[in-house]
């Protein structure tokens, strides 16, 4: 018996992946409702941190669930039907036959060890499945550290849990490596332009005598780039069917299938130009000189009070006087500062290409900071210019609606001063404690905004839902018949125009879900700004929409 059980144990080790992850699955519903629930009101370093550390973990793919959880069990029970059939059958035979208590017992022991050499190839598949069977237990704990502790203590825990996830994490972290490669993004057309240029550098000095080697190659490579440019948005639609309709697995799967398509893509790199550069240079140049003339000579004295001041009071007079005063003296630099800020945006996503190169593709780096801002964009196309400004200034007013209710009123009464009866320090941190509380709830959409955006997503995703099962239910029939190794890419073509013509009637309720999102987010952004501002800078801060403000 022994033996046998190590010969099924051996087995099962080729499908140990497939078990790991099946139990991971089963727990995704619950963590995706939890995190949501999370996730309300952090601020956007903490969402950063906190999102880094768990994505891949919690996102809702019901269907996809249920296909990738019988994939994995029919692994496991290959893996096993093939030890029992094949390597291990004479022992299992001799087994079942039986023998004296001492031969049996050695018997058992080689056919265990049998199962576990057969098992060793789907180690992973059982480890998998493993995971998933702890999350339940694991979110449940998180939560309760989270509803009792901080944020950043529930941020520990999960630092300390998260090595129980490691093959989950590995399947997502590779879909986001082709997620940089294959999604459009406005790195794209920085590319574009670049590779253009390139080919008319390229025929002008062909045309002007003898075509050089070299050239005549970067002309075909940048081509070659640009024709991988145009086909990322079809390709990146599919991927996304592929695993919204089957599993991340399946999707992996259909990356290797594609991958020869965008060879050059995953080798390319994109940088500022050396104009670019240049101009950088300058500008910031340009606007340090601006803001030292400013400091040391026009507003050396108002800024100069501020450190002076004893009271409250006085310190928001002087901060007042500063900030006209910097602000009316470097008015001369703001075009350059707007134009150096753009700059900055492109820089930042590019100065690190080649620190993450080593773990994903260049292009995933390069895609970085777009994908960051692709919600925002994506949204502010949908607006005019009037409409626009309107929105910025709906935002703008309801952040100087909750500055100026958690500073002067909700926390006035904590507010540190040198006659308090605590200590600075305590005080100091009471005061923060109680800004940072206040303004977490303010800086966020109404009640009525949240129960619209999660109505109209149910609208979308009921759409979606009735598509699959009405107008698009054949084509879905037959992709799934077929299965992902003899998969028609013809009709999953059809199948993915199909869902796009049937949720034609719900673009615009996306589009208001994407505004809505982009607010959201818009306000939190506002609100991490000033929760990492020292209180010196906060109130200066202030001081600049105070004028808004009727008290």
């Amino acid at each position: 018996m022994k033996e046998y059980d190590e010969c099924m144990d051996e087995c099962r080790v080729k499908e140990q992946r497939s078990f790991d992850m099946l139990k991971e699955i089963e727990k995704k519903s619950d963590y995706w409702k939890n995190f949501n629930e999370v996730k309300k009101g952090m601020t956007v370093k903490d969402a950063l941190i906190y999102w880094k550390e768990i994505r891949g973990e919690f996102k809702l793919l019901e269907e996809a669930n249920h296909n990738m959880r019988d994939e994995l069990r029919k692994r496991i029970h290959k893996a096993e039907r093939v030890c029992k059939e094949g390597k291990c059958k004479e022992l299992q035979k001799k087994l079942v036959a039986g023998t004296n208590p001492d031969a049996f017992i050695d018997l058992m022991k080689e056919h265990d060890k049998c199962m576990e050499e057969c098992r060793a190839t789907e180690k992973r598949s059982f480890s998998l499945l493993s995971e998933i069977d702890k999350k339940a237990d694991y979110w449940k704990n998180f939560n309760e550290v989270k509803s009792e502790m901080s944020l950043e203590d529930a941020l520990v825990y999960w630092t300390e849990i998260q090595d129980e996830f490691k093959l989950l994490q590995e399947n997502e972290q590779e879909f986001e490596r082709i997620e940089r490669i294959l999604k459009p993004s406005e790195a794209d057309k920085n590319m574009r332009t670049e590779l253009e240029d390139q080919i008319k550098k390229g025929k002008k000095k062909c045309s002007e005598g003898p075509c050089p080697e070299d050239v005549i190659k970067k002309e075909k490579w940048a081509q070659a780039v640009l024709e991988e440019i145009e086909k990322k948005s079809d390709f990146w639609q599919n991927m996304k069917e592929v695993r919204e309709l089957m599993s991340t697995l399946d999707a992996l799967v259909y990356w290797t299938e594609i991958r020869d398509e965008f060879i050059e893509l995953e080798k390319a790199k994109l940088r500022l130009t050396k104009e670019e550069i240049e101009q950088k240079e300058e500008l910031d140049a340009r606007i340090r000189e601006q803001d030292r003339i400013c400091k040391t000579g026009e507003c050396a004295d108002f800024r100069k009070a501020i450190l002076g001041a004893q009271k409250a009071k006085d310190r928001v007079s002087a901060a007042d006087s500063f900030f006209n005063c910097m602000k009316k003296c470097k008015s001369v630099v703001d075009q350059d500062a707007e134009k150096l800020e753009k700059l900055h945006e492109r820089e930042d996503y590019y100065k690190n290409m080649e620190e993450v190169r080593e773990q994903v593709s260049v292009i995933a780096a390069v895609q970085y900071y777009d994908e960051i801002k692709l919600d925002i964009e994506a949204a502010k196309a949908l607006l005019d210019d009037q409409q626009e400004l309107a929105l910025r200034q709906e935002l703008d007013a309801h952040d100087r609606d909750a500055s100026t209710y958690c500073l002067l009123k909700e926390c006035a009464s904590t507010q540190p001063t040198r006659y308090s009866s605590t200590s600075k320090p305590e005080t100091r941190t009471e005061f923060k404690a109680c800004v940072h509380q206040c303004k977490k709830k303010a800086l966020t959409l109404t009640k009525e905004e949240l129960e619209l955006k999660k109505r109209l997503e149910n609208k979308v995703a009921e759409a979606s839902i009735k598509c699959q099962k009405t107008k698009c239910a054949d084509q879905k029939k037959q992709i799934k018949d077929l299965g992902f190794q003899q998969l028609d890419f013809k009709k999953t073509d059809a199948y993915f125009k199909c869902l796009d013509v049937c949720k034609e009637s719900v673009k615009g309720l996306q589009a208001k879900i994407d505004q809505l999102h982009s607010r959201q987010q818009y306000w939190i952004n506002l609100h991490s700004i000033k929760d990492e501002m020292s209180l010196q800078h906060a109130l200066i801060y202030w001081v600049e929409i105070e004028n808004d403000v009727v008290f």
